[in-house]
Formats: C-alpha cells, sequence, structure tokens
C-alpha cells in the first residue's frame, strides 16, 4: 500500500533508548489516519540496535527497519532511505530531532490536501543551540539551505535526479537543498512549526556545523551549478553571477595558506562555466550601480574586487574562451 509520507530516520551508533523521542513524536500523532505514514529506521552503522523488537511498543508507527548492506555514511544512509520509500512525500528526522507537537502532521497533510502539486512543503524549524555561557537558545524560522522540517516529492527528486552525494559530506543537505529551492514549481510554505532540532543530546549531527568555504563545498557547487544548467537556465546564470560575488568575500574567511588552492578551484569552474561570464559580468555591474552599502565590496574595496574579476577574466582568455564571452555580450 502506497503511504503519503515516508520519514527516514537514519542512525548511527546509537541505542534504542536515545530514538524513544523522535519515534514517540510521530507515534503520539493525532488527527490523522497512520495507514498513511511509514517510518524507515535505517540501520547504517557499524554497530546494529541490539533490540529494535522494542519498537513494537509504538503502536501506531508503521515502522520498517532496514539494515545496510555495509557501513555507510549518513548521507547514503538517507539516499537508501528515499530509494526504498513508498510515501509520495519523504521527509527526514534525525536522532537528535522530533516532530513539533501532536498535531504537525495534520497540518502537512491538511497543505497537501489543499495544494496536490506542491513539490515541498516547508515548515517552521526550532533549533537549539548553546552559547560560551552553555545556556541554551533557540532560534526559530525556516532553513533554505537544509532539509529539516521539508516534506519533498519523491517523484520530483527522481525527475530531476536529485540525490544524497557522501562526497559532498556536510553539504550534501545544502546541495539538495539548493535544488529544491530553485527547481520546485510549486512550493509551499506551511505557517506551523514542523521539527524541533536538538543540539543537546550526545548523538551524531553531521550537518550541524558547516565550515567556510571549502575544498568541498566548492565540489558541491559545481555539480550544483551543472544540474541546474540543465533544468533552469535563468535561474542558473543568477545563481552563478551570486557565487562569483560570495567567494569573493568569503575567500577572506579562509587561513591564508589555504586560499591560493580554493582560487586555483575556481579558475576551473568559471572555466567550466564559460558561457555565464559574461551575464555575472553584467550582474555585477547592475547590483554594484544599486548598492552603494560601504560593505558591499565594489565599495569597500573597489580595486581588488576589480582586480578579481579581471583575473578571472584574463584565465578565460588564456584559455582560447574570449570567443565565447563576446558572443554572449553580443
Amino acid at each position: 500500500m502506497n503511504k503519503r509520507i515516508s520519514i527516514i530516520l537514519p542512525v548511527n551508533n546509537v541505542e534504542e533508548s536515545d530514538l524513544s523521542i523522535p519515534i514517540s513524536s510521530i507515534n503520539n500523532q493525532i488527527g490523522i489516519d497512520f495507514h498513511d505514514v511509514e517510518l524507515l529506521l535505517i540501520d547504517n552503522g557499524p554497530y546494529k540496535l541490539e533490540h529494535p523488537e522494542f519498537f513494537d511498543l509504538f503502536r501506531n508507527v508503521d515502522l520498517r527497519y532496514l539494515i545496510t548492506d555495509q557501513v555507510m555514511e549518513s548521507n547514503s544512509a538517507i539516499q537508501f532511505g528515499i530509494d526504498a520509500a513508498q510515501g509520495d512525500y519523504v521527509t527526514i528526522l534525525e536522532p537528535n530531532n522530533q516532530l513539533h507537537q501532536a498535531p504537525t502532521l495534520q497540518g502537512y497533510f491538511t497543505m497537501s490536501d489543499a495544494h496536490p502539486d506542491a513539490d515541498s512543503i516547508n515548515g517552521i524549524v526550532t533549533t537549539q543551540y548553546f552559547d560560551k555561557q552553555r545556556v541554551a537558545h533557540y532560534q526559530v524560522g525556516r532553513m533554505v539551505q537544509s532539509i529539516a522540517g521539508r516534506w519533498i516529492k519523491r517523484s520530483f527528486l527522481q525527475d530531476n535526479q536529485i540525490r544524497f552525494k557522501d562526497d559532498f559530506g556536510p553539504y550534501a543537505e545544502e546541495y539538495v537543498s539548493r535544488l529544491v529551492n530553485k527547481l520546485s514549481n510549486d512550493a509551499v510554505d506551511l505557517d506551523d512549526y514542523g521539527v524541533m532540532k536538538f543540539m543537546s543530546r550526545a548523538l551524531p549531527n553531521n550537518n550541524a556545523l558547516q565550515a567556510p568555504i571549502n575544498v568541498t563545498w566548492m565540489k558541491m557547487m559545481s555539480l550544483y551549478f551543472q544540474q541546474l544548467q540543465n533544468a533552469d537556465q535563468v535561474a542558473y546564470m543568477n545563481e552563478f553571477a551570486k557565487f562569483t560575488i560570495r567567494f569573493y568575500t568569503q575567500l577572506k574567511s579562509v587561513p591564508v595558506a589555504d586560499r591560493s588552492s580554493l582560487q586555483s578551484i575556481m579558475k576551473t569552474i568559471v572555466g567550466t562555466n564559460a558561457l555565464a561570464w559574461a551575464p555575472t559580468l553584467a550582474y555585477v555591474k547592475q547590483v554594484r550601480a544599486k548598492d552603494q552599502s560601504p560593505a558591499a565590496p565594489w565599495n569597500a574595496e573597489a580595486q581588488q574586487f576589480d582586480n578579481y574579476l579581471n583575473g578571472l577574466s584574463q584565465h578565460l582568455n588564456a584559455y582560447g574562451l574570449q570567443m565565447n564571452i563576446n558572443q554572449e555580450r553580443s
């Protein structure tokens, strides 16, 4: 029997007791038909759960306990679950997450009924974090570069070949989120709380922190542009132009010793996306004419920023790509 939602819960080196909160938050939902819901518990760690039969206590949940053939990284375990899912939509719940309240799923079902063509339904996420004095704080909002609190149509992911990739490490979630953001024909925002993310539990949370730009992030962005170019040329051009500006500003947060390798990768990415370079320069020209804020790189350090753009243009010229640029300008 097909389900309306498949909730994927990947677990790695946790015990049964660690999963009681996320599973009970599903089991205790109200106002829904539990035949529409399945929970896929993906056991992907080196140590299997010893007593998965304990989960039989959660009688409302149609729980499928799946053990991967070999130890997997978290991203592969998520994709394993998506591939095995039977729901029209899929969503991810981590061991240190829980559905926000008892009517949470009811709200999503109501929204999906009202918008049957929606590729994604996006709820509000509450995230817990701690300051240096170990005081807990809570941040509430939508997470545009996260899949937390999102229902994503499984057929949409398949049709657009959007998959979680281990090569991208902590940026796999950002990769998927970026493509969902740009390629969704109908994305609906649910004005209700979907998921609570707790940072206080001593459980794996690979996506909790994201480093400044690095080689892995650049590799992720390169494939993101490739996917986006094949699907939406306008979005691709705009995203590449924004990326070019962001790289310049974010490079300053990288240790000086590591900048050279990233600059080299940037030149390769610009070469791969040579046809987007003239539109990028045009975009920068438009933005710098409108944005007069002192902090903008074209105002704060105009000469350095121009040298940065000119250096990338010269790199393209050196490889005989000036013809493509000129064609784009004509």
